[in-house]
């Protein structure tokens, strides 16, 4: 046999042919050499705040700091409070790590201070109080000008607040307060029964350890010929009757500080005529306010009196309405009426009657007036009627009262002096 020839070319790879099963798990090798120790992790826990000093005083102008310390795991979220409202960093708080720098001070940053901390295990807080000295701060000062009315009530408050507290006081300037008719109670200044006698500058006064503060009002009385009418039950809180009173009186009163002074109240010192006659005889001029419902009506007299069971004729004598029928204001009722010539009716001076103006008459108010229907009016036999009316007429007759026979509710009569009480 001959030698074996050349070999061939290598064939084209055939399909791959199926896979085989998986062989057994071989031995695990030998162990290896253990690796260095972690390091240990950390706790978790709620935040804890220490905030210092835990109160604190300083002056006015001055700065201040609140220092806060905090832990807790994961970090807590921090922030500064002033009464419960979140601060900024800013012109008036610096606020850096764990400082609160407050600058600037004044009466208006004293108050708690609070550190707050939070993250998703809880929340903490703590607080501190800062109280600023300085002068005391007027939080209610008294207007630059008043101007109330003569005879009325004045009254004013004048308020401070500050650190240490303020003592607020009154005085008046160059004169001393009116004798008898002031009063200072914690801040309110009061003066009753006005007079021009009173104006001039008073002045609040808010002390501390660390100064005064001060606050003037200058009183300037507006003179009223209604002065004292202010204390009158039925007309005295009512500002329209008062200054019509006032301009139908100043022509007849005795003096620019004339008071009026009540004599007699029906309802509280009785209603017969004999007690209006012995609290009021010889008081001088008088004006009688009378209400009857809604009605409000009256007379004023210069002449006193007398229990005298006679008229008397007194030119300056008229009669008024307040309110009345509708459409009407108040009006002044001189004598001018039918018989206004004879020059005798004014004012019938009876002891067993209330007061009773003209020959009609024209007002009249009866013994026990509260208790029946004696009391009646009838415009127009010595004092004017209203306007377009005349005497006798059933408009005439019921103008002041609304009813010509009438049961009055309240009766005051006031007299006139230039005494001040």
């Amino acid at each position: 046999m001959g030698p074996p020839g050349k070999s061939g070319k290598t064939g084209i790879t055939g399909p791959a042919g199926p896979r085989g099963e998986k062989g057994d798990k071989g031995d695990s090798g030998p162990k290896g050499i253990p690796g260095p120790p972690g390091r240990p992790g950390k706790s978790i826990s709620a935040p804890q705040v220490m905030l210092s000093p835990n109160k604190q005083t300083r002056d006015e102008g001055g700065n201040t700091a609140f220092y806060c310390t905090v832990v807790g795991n994961p970090s807590p979220v921090v922030e500064w409070q002033f009464m419960g409202i979140k601060l900024l960093s800013g012109a008036k708080y610096l606020i850096k790590e764990g400082e609160l720098i407050v600058r600037n001070l004044n009466y208006s940053d004293a108050g708690p201070y609070t550190c707050a901390a939070r993250n998703i295990l809880g929340s903490s807080e703590a607080t501190s109080n800062l109280s600023v000295r300085g002068l005391p701060i007027f939080t209610k000062v008294p207007p630059a000008l008043a101007t109330p009315a003569q005879g009325t009530t004045f009254q004013v408050t004048c308020q401070a607040e500050g650190y240490p507290r303020p003592v607020v006081t009154w005085i008046r300037a160059v004169l001393p307060f009116p004798a008898g008719r002031t009063e200072v109670n914690r801040g309110t200044l009061t003066i009753k029964n006005l007079n021009p006698a009173d104006n001039g500058l008073y002045e609040c006064m808010a002390t501390n350890s660390i100064g005064t503060k001060k606050a003037r009002i200058n009183l300037a009385v507006q003179r009223s010929s209604a002065a004292g009418l202010h204390d009158s039950f039925i007309v005295g809180s009512n500002k329209n009757y008062l200054t019509s009173l006032s301009n139908w009186l100043a022509p007849v009163a005795k003096s620019v500080n004339s008071l009026w002074k009540r004599c007699w109240r029906a309802s509280v010192d009785g209603w017969a005529g004999s007690t209006f006659h012995s609290q009021c005889d010889g008081k001088g001029p008088t004006v009688t306010i009378i209400r009857v419902g809604r009605y409000i009506f009256g007379g004023y007299t210069s002449k006193s009196w007398r229990s005298g069971s006679r008229y008397w004729y007194d030119s300056n004598a008229f009669l008024f309405s307040l309110l009345n029928k509708p459409g009407w204001g108040p009006v002044r009722l001189p004598q001018t009426g039918k018989y206004s010539s004879r020059r005798q009716y004014s004012i019938e001076d009876i002891p067993s009657y209330g007061p009773a103006f003209g020959g009609g008459h024209d007002m009249h108010v009866s013994d026990f007036a509260s208790s029946n229907r004696n009391s009646y009016s009838n415009l127009g036999y010595t004092y004017c009627p209203p306007s377009g009316y005349t005497y006798s007429s059933t408009f005439a007759r019921t103008f002041l009262a609304g009813t010509y026979q009438f049961t009055p509710g309240e009766i005051e009569t006031f007299y006139e002096t230039t005494q001040v009480k």
